[in-house]
């Protein structure tokens, strides 16, 4: 093999190295957001489930989360803007189910923040999950609520501020 062949060879496995880097970087960035977002909707709908189970029904949200955070707002009908991670394989709900969420006005979102700035969010279908009362941001201390089951109606929860 000449000099140059040899040279040409490298570069091109070189080239193909990181074409093959690049991808799996970029690849595991978008599984660890989509998985993110799916396992904190997952511990809310998990938390949500088991407080229905229990007597008094009564969900404390101020000590679930597995992030700092010190005030929460809940907006129902929450229809985000266009999606910038497509999560395949299942990782998360793909683009084509979120949209269809949103345009029936079918999320609500959970949106945590630390001093002031957003900190973390969860969405949650709407259908599963209603917040009726909540004013407006809530401290953490405050982000305990009682709980009421439908009985096959949407939602299947109710969760009301507990004052």
């Amino acid at each position: 093999m000449s000099k140059r062949a040899a040279g040409l060879s490298r570069l091109v496995g070189l080239a193909a190295f990181l074409v093959v880097a690049v991808a799996a970087y970029i690849g595991y960035g978008r599984y660890a957001v989509c998985t993110h977002r799916a396992n904190l909707r997952a511990l809310v709908v998990e938390a949500v489930r088991t407080a229905a189970t229990r007597t008094p029904a009564q969900f404390d949200l101020s000590g679930l989360m597995p992030f700092s955070w010190d005030a929460l707002t809940i907006r129902h009908g929450y229809r985000p803007g266009p999606e910038r991670v497509e999560c395949p394989f299942g990782w998360d709900w793909s683009v084509a189910e979120r949209k269809a969420l949103a345009a029936g006005g079918g999320l609500t979102l959970l949106s945590f923040s630390q001093r002031g700035r957003p900190a973390e969010f969860v969405e949650v279908p709407l259908d599963l999950v209603a917040f009726p009362d909540v004013p407006g941001a809530i401290e953490r201390a405050q982000a305990k609520f009682t709980l009421t089951s439908s009985t096959g109606g949407v939602p299947a929860y109710t969760l009301e501020l507990m004052r």
